[in-house]
């Protein structure tokens, strides 16, 4: 959705890993981030915590105790921070809610390495660790809790689906469009965001070919 709205605007680079947690994912950010220019990134975020939410008991091996989970949030913003990306160009995302017996109902054949209440637990953590660090929060959790559609925000009880992926886009796109705007240097409320290509039909219209 953030690619289709910024069609001829700004180019979205995806770096999530699907089932990392934030200890992976610390030790690649490097590589992850290597040949892109900081002048050009105007906005990151970073949405981390649903797999380091699993239980300590969980056979994947993803879960992350809470004092580190927060201490690898802030080494990856000190990390963006040290190759020249700004705090103000980064969002935190927490992790949402997460519907645990609908979860192993639909996939019996999966361990209960879940828990809503440790999702929360991970959720409140990353607003914590965000207010230290002084970025951008947007609490994905209270959100979806708060919508009536609940369990129908997800395909399995942790990954969204449409309605999900929807509301989560109607949240973050303000806050994408306000950095991009103030990025370039404009003032959010004044300017809007300009595409850097023109629209199709005024090359249609430029390259129409005369009738004969």
């Amino acid at each position: 959705m953030l690619t289709n709205r910024l069609q001829r605007i700004a180019d979205v680079v995806c770096r999530g890993l699907a089932g990392y947690n934030t200890r992976w994912f610390k030790s690649l950010l490097p590589q992850l981030v290597d040949g892109i220019e900081p002048s050009s990134v105007s906005c990151v975020t970073i949405f981390l915590g649903a797999n380091d939410a699993a239980h300590d008991s969980c056979p994947s091996r993803q879960h992350v105790p809470i004092p580190e989970y927060k201490t690898n949030l802030a080494d990856i913003v000190y990390l963006l921070e040290s190759i020249g990306i700004k705090k103000d160009r980064l969002i935190l995302l927490n992790p949402p809610p997460y519907y645990h017996e609908e979860f192993v109902e639909a996939r019996p054949d999966l361990s209960p390495c879940r828990s809503g209440e440790s999702a929360a637990a991970y959720a409140t953590a990353c607003l914590e660790a965000g207010k230290e660090l002084g970025v951008t929060i947007i609490d994905v959790h209270t959100l979806f809790s708060n919508d009536p559609r609940g369990r129908n925000l997800f395909t399995d009880g942790l990954h969204l689906a449409p309605a999900g992926s929807e509301l989560l886009f109607n949240e973050l796109w303000p806050w994408v469009e306000r950095k991009i705007i103030e990025f370039k240097g404009g003032k959010v409320g004044e300017e809007s965001l300009q595409q850097n290509f023109p629209y199709w039909m005024e090359f249609r219209d430029k390259f129409q070919i005369p009738s004969t």
